[in-house]
C-alpha cells in the first residue's frame, strides 16, 4: 500500500485509499511487490507491459464490465496520470545497489538461501521457519500460535529488515516495522545481525 501513497496526492491519500475499501494479504502484496519491480527492471516496451497487463485481467477472470469499473476507479482515485506515468513507475522500482563490487540484489538472494537450506526443519524458541519461494518471504511460526511473523533479511535488496507481525485468523497486523540491517558481505556476520533483530521481535510476540 505504500507504492499506492507515493502514487497520490498528499491530500488525497487518506480519502483516495479509504474510500477504495480495500486490503491485500501480507503474502500477496509481498509477492506483488517483488513481481513488480522484476517486471520493470526489464524497462519493456509497451506491448509487452500492455502483454503484462492482459494476463493478469485474465488471470483474475475479469469481465469486461468490472474491468471498466476497475479503470475508472483508478483514474477516479488519480492513481494513473498519464502525463508524468512514467516518472511515477520508475519510483516503484527500487535502483540495484552495489557496495564493494557486490550487487545486493544477487548478495540478498544468496544469503536468503543459506538461512532458508541452513534452518530449514529448526526451531528457534519454538519458532519455525518456511519460506515461500515464489515470493522470496520468510514466515516464522510456532505450534498453537495464530500469530506469524514475516521476517525476509535484505527485502527487495536493501538494507533493512521489515518486519511484519499479523494474525493468520483475522488477517489484522499486529505489527509492522522496518529494522536496518547492514550489509558486510560476510553471511556469517549478517546471519549473526538478523536473527539478533529478529530473536528481539519474537520475544515479545505472545
Amino acid at each position: 500500500m505504500e507504492k499506492l501513497k507515493n502514487l497520490l496526492p498528499k491530500k488525497q491519500i487518506k480519502e483516495g485509499l479509504e474510500d477504495m475499501d480495500v486490503s491485500i494479504p501480507a503474502k500477496v502484496d509481498k509477492f506483488l511487490d517483488r513481481a513488480l519491480n522484476v517486471v520493470k527492471s526489464y524497462n519493456l516496451p509497451r506491448k509487452k507491459e500492455q502483454l503484462v497487463i492482459a494476463k493478469l485481467i485474465d488471470a483474475l477472470g475479469m469481465n469486461p464490465s468490472e474491468l471498466q469499473q476497475a479503470v475508472q476507479k483508478l483514474k477516479r482515485y488519480k492513481i494513473v496520470q498519464r502525463e508524468d506515468s512514467t516518472i511515477k513507475l520508475k519510483n516503484l522500482v527500487k535502483e540495484r545497489k552495489v557496495i564493494n563490487g557486490v550487487n545486493l540484489d544477487d548478495y540478498s538472494n544468496d544469503f536468503q538461501n543459506y538461512i532458508a537450506k541452513k534452518y530449514k526443519g529448526k526451531s528457534i524458541s519454538m519458532w519455525k521457519l518456511s519460506t515461500d519461494p515464489m515470493a522470496g518471504t520468510f514466515y516464522w511460526s510456532k505450534p498453537g500460535s495464530e500469530i506469524e511473523v514475516l521476517a525476509t533479511p535484505y527485502w527487495d535488496g536493501q538494507e533493512e529488515l521489515p518486519i511484519d507481525v499479523q494474525n493468520v485468523n483475522t488477517g489484522d497486523y499486529i505489527s509492522q516495522k522496518s529494522y536496518p540491517l547492514k550489509f558486510t558481505a560476510d553471511m556469517k556476520k549478517d546471519e549473526e545481525s538478523y536473527f539478533k533483530v529478529l530473536k528481539q521481535v519474537l520475544s515479545k510476540v505472545k
